[in-house]
């Protein structure tokens, strides 16, 4: 909510029962000592002013402040009559145009020469009346005295109230702001279980579903040894994604930073890895080079998903192609880079018989975007996929 809305929205309110009882009461208040001084002392050209200001002044009690129009009018009759009729009547009558007078000023929406107007207006019928009825000058410099008391009232209230609209206004735009940034976490939280969850089961599921359809060949050629030690395999893997499974789950209930990971644990990670991928049917030619040192839990859990996603996707989009992964360790940086040659579709006499969603992809660049000083690029280069991982050192 801006600062102008909040304004308005304090300025359009329907008046408090505290503020229409005290308008009221004052209205009852100077109608009651006009008709009891001066109900049979003025001339009608008095009365009817004093009693029309006096009635405005009631109505614009009650009236909510989004009936602006209705309200302006009722301002300026207080103005008007309360002016004119306030020197015959010893200045009783000036109290509905000293209210109105504020009010014009007070309210933040409207403009300040609103105000201005009905103070001057107030300012010259009382000059005038005072020219029609004789009136000691302390008397006259009294009643404009007044006007001008209600004026600088009304600035005050209208200050107060432009820094409450203001306070309202930051106020609404934190909370704002806070659920942007709550939706923000959410949002990210999902997209961390998404890749988890995608990651396991890409990896574990995938390579079960290589391994059955060999064993339901291998049953189907009459080889019940090799078809046996595929199942095997299987279970292993099987066992292996579970125990990666509840791994995910335990670090996406542990928001704590992860303890640093020894370089020779990343280097036997990714070596499983590799290994896994021959036991699918696959090749792969895996080398670790450089000073092996620990590096922190994000970092190094970036590295092996990007090096699984890579495995991955051989086997869906390049299965039977030789895959080369090369971890480098230098002083400021590790990198990996895992290729395969591009098959087409064309080539394998089909289109991919596993089309996917490139979630794996989005989710190894999201994993890295989040890695302080990480960076991820994968797409073909000189007729092979490429995937390049590279951590600086912070």
């Amino acid at each position: 909510m801006t600062i102008e809305k909040a304004a308005g929205a304090i300025a359009d309110a329907t008046p408090t029962w505290l503020s229409r009882s005290l308008n009221l009461l004052g209205v009852i208040v100077v109608a009651y000592y006009l008709a009891l001084d001066f109900l049979h002392s003025v001339p009608v050209l008095v009365a009817v002013p004093a009693a029309a200001s006096l009635l405005a002044w009631a109505a614009a009690a009650v009236l909510p402040g989004r009936y602006r129009a209705p309200l302006s009018v009722l301002l300026g009759t207080m103005v008007v009559g309360g002016s004119i009729a306030a020197v015959p009547t010893n200045g009783l009558a000036i109290v509905p145009a000293t209210v109105a007078v504020l009010r014009l000023f007070a309210e933040p929406r409207r403009p300040i020469w609103h105000g201005a107007v009905g103070g001057l207006t107030a300012a010259a019928c009382l000059a005038v009346a005072a020219l029609v009825f004789p009136i000691p000058l302390l008397g006259l410099v009294a009643m404009e005295g007044g006007v001008l008391v209600a004026a600088l009232a009304g600035i005050s209230r209208r200050q107060f109230r432009t820094a409450e609209a203001q306070s309202r206004a930051l106020l609404e735009e934190r909370v704002a702001i806070q659920e942007e940034q709550a939706h923000g976490a959410a949002l990210a939280e999902r997209q961390r279980v998404a890749r988890e969850i995608h990651d396991v089961l890409a990896h574990s599921l995938g390579g079960l579903v290589i391994q059955l359809d060999a064993v339901e060949a291998l049953l189907e050629a009459g080889e019940a040894g090799a078809a046996f030690t595929r199942v095997r395999d299987a279970r292993a893997l099987a066992a292996s994604g579970l125990s990666e499974a509840r791994r995910a789950v335990d670090a996406l209930r542990d928001d704590r930073p992860g303890e640093a990971v020894d370089g020779a644990s990343i280097v036997r990670d990714l070596g499983d890895l590799a290994e896994a991928h021959r036991a699918l049917g696959g090749r792969i030619d895996f080398t670790s080079s450089g000073a092996e040192r620990p590096l922190p839990a994000d970092e190094a859990q970036a590295l092996v998903r990007a090096m699984q996603e890579s495995l991955t996707n051989a086997r869906k989009h390049a299965p039977g192609q030789p895959v080369a992964a090369t971890l480098e360790w230098t002083p400021d940086s590790v990198s990996l880079v895992v290729s395969n040659p591009m098959v087409r579709p064309v080539d394998r006499g089909s289109a991919d018989p596993q089309p996917g969603g490139h979630h794996g992809l989005e989710g190894m660049i999201e994993r890295f975007d989040a890695v302080r000083s990480g960076s991820v690029t994968a797409g073909e280069c000189d007729g092979d996929f490429v995937v390049r991982a590279l951590v600086l050192r912070s």
